[in-house]
C-alpha cells in the first residue's frame, strides 16, 4: 500500500480537528472560549488551503480538469456497410435504361 501524501495526512488531522470542535460546539453552543477556538481554528485552516494552493501553482501543477486531451481526428469511413457490401444505388439513378 502507498504511504499517503504529506498534503492528506495534514489534511485529513486538520479535518477531524474541525469535527471535534464543531461537536464540541454543538454540545455547549454558550461557551465563548469554544467559540474563539473555532475562529482561530477556521483563520488556520484557510491559511493552510492558501499554502497549499500557492504551492501547487508555483509547482506548475494546473486545476484538476483544467486541461483536457486533445481531440483525435476521426478516422474516415470506408463507405462498406455491415456486410461489406458499398451503399446501395436507388433504381432510378443507376444510369440504366429500360
Amino acid at each position: 500500500m502507498p504511504k499517503p501524501s504529506p498534503n492528506r495526512v495534514q489534511a485529513r488531522k486538520l479535518r477531524d480537528l474541525c469535527f471535534r470542535l464543531a461537536v464540541q460546539i454543538a454540545e455547549n453552543p454558550l461557551d465563548e472560549e469554544l467559540k474563539q477556538r473555532a475562529i482561530c481554528l477556521d483563520r488556520v485552516v484557510r491559511a493552510w488551503e492558501n499554502a497549499c494552493e500557492r504551492e501547487r501553482i508555483s509547482a506548475g501543477r494546473p486545476l484538476p480538469g483544467s486541461i483536457r486531451p486533445e481531440r483525435k481526428p476521426r478516422k474516415p469511413r470506408s463507405g462498406l456497410g455491415v456486410l461489406g457490401v458499398g451503399p446501395v444505388q436507388p433504381s432510378g439513378e443507376s444510369g440504366e435504361s429500360e
